[in-house]
């Protein structure tokens, strides 16, 4: 099983493990309200329609600050120093579960448990260098070639998070109404890994010679030059707040999508944070 076939499988358990408790949860605290509390309005809002319960997804575009990524390929001097940052590619995908306590008919006050998988891959290409293969025909004229080669660093790191948010209704407008959110998220580590590669590239039919015995990967084409599990911080604190639109579907479904921005304010590696933008839509049933 790959990296991340693990990191989704412990992600859906979690995700079904609390897809199962919350909802009980939020339904016992509703019951209770109800046999406890006369029925009467706050704002517009009647007291059956106060509590929401609902799913959360979305894609996300990850913004990295702070310390760059340094890397040694080979241990020697001249040999250069390789930073990689990871600008190739930003992203990720979030999913979870919504319950909600409306307040009255302006704010709402909710709390997401969410799943967040992030993928960030970095790419530098090495100064070509000129080698010396044997050559079984004349041992004493070895061939000249251009040797092209490549380092690439991959980090797949996850969070479980809980968010508590302040959700305001801003203007109704057509069918729904605009929204705006903020509130304070904290992440707790589900699992990460990280690996920086160096790859021959040119010629194709070439292979590393590996005096060092280190991992490889695609028939010698690859090697692994440092994995690590589990490197950034088991925590990570940070605010979100964003826009977005509420409209009912079919009563007493509400289809909402977000705009949100998830500020760090914790490091998830040291000297190293992660901003990023979320595009999620949240199906919300009031109960």
């Amino acid at each position: 099983m790959d990296r991340k076939a693990r990191i989704c499988e412990t992600t859906m358990q979690k995700s079904l493990f609390l897809a199962i408790i919350l909802p009980a949860f939020i339904g016992l605290v509703t019951s209770m309200c109800a046999q406890e509390s006369p029925v009467e309005e706050i704002g517009s809002a009647p007291l059956s329609s106060r509590f929401q319960i609902g799913i959360t997804g979305g894609v996300t575009h990850d913004i990295h600050s702070g310390r760059l990524h340094d890397s040694r390929t080979v241990d020697e001097d001249g040999c250069p120093v390789i930073t990689a940052w990871p600008d190739k590619e930003n992203k990720g995908y979030m999913f979870g579960i919504v319950g909600a306590y409306r307040i009255n008919s302006w704010l709402t006050l909710r709390s997401d448990v969410m799943f967040a998988l992030h993928q960030s891959i970095g790419r530098q290409e090495l100064p070509n260098a000129k080698v010396l293969l044997p050559n079984p025909d004349d041992p004493s004229s070895p061939t000249i070639i251009d040797q092209t080669v490549a380092m690439e660093a991959e980090w797949i790191y996850s969070y479980t998070m809980l968010g508590l948010l302040s959700d305001f209704t801003l203007i109704k407008l057509g069918p729904g109404e605009f929204h705006a959110m903020a509130g304070l998220t904290y992440g707790w580590q589900t699992l990460t890994e990280w690996e920086v590669d160096q790859n021959l590239e040119e010629p194709q039919n070439a292979r590393f010679i590996n005096p060092d015995q280190l991992p490889s990967k695609n028939d010698g084409k690859s090697l692994i030059i440092s994995k690590n599990q589990n490197p950034s911080a088991p925590s990570r604190f940070s605010l979100r707040s964003g826009l977005g639109y509420d409209f009912s579907l079919l009563a007493p479904l509400h289809i909402q999508p977000n705009i949100v921005y998830d500020f760090g304010l914790t490091d998830v590696q040291d000297g190293w944070r992660m901003n990023y933008l979320v595009g999620q839509i949240d199906l919300i049933i009031e109960l």
